[in-house]
């Protein structure tokens, strides 16, 4: 009986294998897309809260439309900014409701109206006393103080500045707004994905965490990323779980041109600990993502993380003597940088963690104090 269990055992395995071996990459990608839009078809919208470094983020998704690919039906979620959010959620505010010409106009207003009252305090200086103190030095100071102390400024021109290029700020996302389309965009991925099988192939590759892998590989690329770098990518590969299809690693490696020197660098993302929640039916999401980058520091920037080192390491030994209450605040605020700046000791590599706090579906849109909570709460749970 045990040499049969050992020998269905190394059946199942051998299976696997031959499966993953069976698939071509167009199989494998329409198998790893179907993965993905799994559930979406009773999701009208999803909540998820991030914690990155100490640090919250909220995303909220909804469905706009579906297209048909391949004879699969795909739908299409959209990341809905914070500032429409918010918008959305006080209806009755103007800026909700101006247009991108209505506060362009009211931009220019504002710009005119500063001039206005500076040269009108300039002129009231100017028939005072105040503005020939010190030789002319105090009105100088006061309309025009150094850039490094704005706070001195008594000139109603900076204010009124400042508030038309808030003004100019959301006009320029609200057309950023207009110019989306969700749906060609997701078109445009699906060309280049299609694109991108024409040089890709199918690998065998090494368990992940001990999960069998397939792994889809694309080389020869030469893609210059625009990045204002110097930067080639050479070859990226996608691994995916056997079993469920869903993505495990992507990773990309090139070669980076800095500083007179030439660097192998590769960018990798890890996706683990997927789950579903309910009320979100079979989506299941990554609730801890690894971005992890190698290769990117120069020279000097090693130089300044070993003395970062030395530095955190006296920092540690203070720590150790403070209030049990202080080094829990500090390790609350500083312990995710702290923890990133020793591994990037030890490996040369960057690597930041994501852990999702909180995944809700079809709850609609979020309030404004959770959006203030998750923001700026340090990963503060919504339910």
């Amino acid at each position: 009986m045990r040499n049969l269990l050992t020998f269905c055992v190394v059946l199942a395995a051998l299976c696997i294998s031959c499966d993953v071996r069976a698939q071509t990459a167009q199989e494998l990608l329409d198998n790893s897309r179907r993965a993905a839009n799994k559930g979406l078809d009773e999701i009208d919208n999803i909540l998820l809260v991030t914690e990155t470094m100490g640090w919250s983020t909220l995303e909220y998704f909804e469905k706009t439309s579906s297209i048909e690919h391949n004879g699969e039906t795909l739908y299409v979620m959209r990341n809905v900014p914070i500032t429409e959010l918010q918008e959305r959620q006080s209806a009755d505010n103007p800026m909700a409701n101006a247009t991108p010409g209505d506060l362009q106009r009211a931009a220019a207003v504002v710009e005119e109206q500063g001039i206005r009252m500076e040269n009108e305090m300039l002129g009231a200086m100017n028939n005072s006393d105040v503005g020939g103190l010190a030789g002319g030095a105090m009105k100088n100071l006061l309309m025009n103080p150094p850039k490094d102390k704005p706070w001195l400024s008594a000139n109603p021109r900076d204010m009124t500045h400042m508030y038309a290029v808030m003004l100019n700020a959301a006009a320029t996302e609200k057309n950023a707004r207009l110019a989306e389309n969700p749906e060609a965009e997701m078109r445009q991925q699906l060309a280049d994905q299609e694109r991108a099988l024409t040089s890709a192939r199918v690998v065998d590759s090494d368990p992940i965490d001990g999960r069998p892998t397939v792994a889809l590989l694309a080389d020869d690329l030469n893609l210059r990323p625009e990045s204002g770098e110097d930067f080639t990518i050479d070859k990226a590969t996608v691994f995916f779980d056997a079993r469920t299809y869903m993505p495990l690693r992507f990773r990309m490696e090139g070669v980076m041109r800095a500083d007179g020197e030439t660097r192998s660098v590769f960018i990798q993302r890890d996706d683990e600990d997927y789950r579903s929640v309910p009320g979100c039916g079979d989506m299941s999401k990554p609730f801890r993502s690894v971005m992890s980058m190698g290769g990117v520091l120069n020279a000097r920037e090693k130089a300044e993380l070993a003395e970062a080192q030395v530095q955190m390491a006296k920092f540690e030994k203070e720590m150790a003597s403070m209030p049990p209450s202080q080094r829990a605040m500090v390790e609350r605020m500083m312990g995710p940088q702290m923890e990133m700046m020793k591994k990037m000791a030890e490996t040369g590599a960057v690597e930041i963690e994501s852990k999702v706090v909180e995944m809700r579906c079809n709850g609609g849109l979020p309030a404004a104090t959770e959006i203030v909570m998750t923001t700026f709460g340090g990963g503060v749970r919504l339910q």
